[in-house]
């Protein structure tokens, strides 16, 4: 996250023990995009969203590295 970001990103870490506890505390109505460095922890972090209700999880495929390869832009 500190390397970059998407603007207006929340991070939570999905090696925290609080991590359930922490997506709990969003809307399972709320339209939530994941991503991560390369898009492995934002997929299984989709998946466990998807077991605890949530309806609308993207996931931003290839992560932060293909998103920056194709030219979006970052915040640090």
């Amino acid at each position: 996250f500190q390397s970059g970001h998407i603007s207006s990103a929340i991070s939570i870490d999905f090696f925290s023990t609080n991590f359930i506890d922490e997506i709990k505390e969003f809307d399972t109505s709320l339209k939530l995009i994941l991503y991560c460095r390369t898009d492995n922890r934002s997929s299984k972090s989709a998946k466990i969203l998807a077991d605890n209700d949530f309806k609308n999880v993207y996931v931003i495929k290839g992560g932060i590295e293909e998103w920056i390869s194709q030219g979006n832009s970052v915040s640090f």
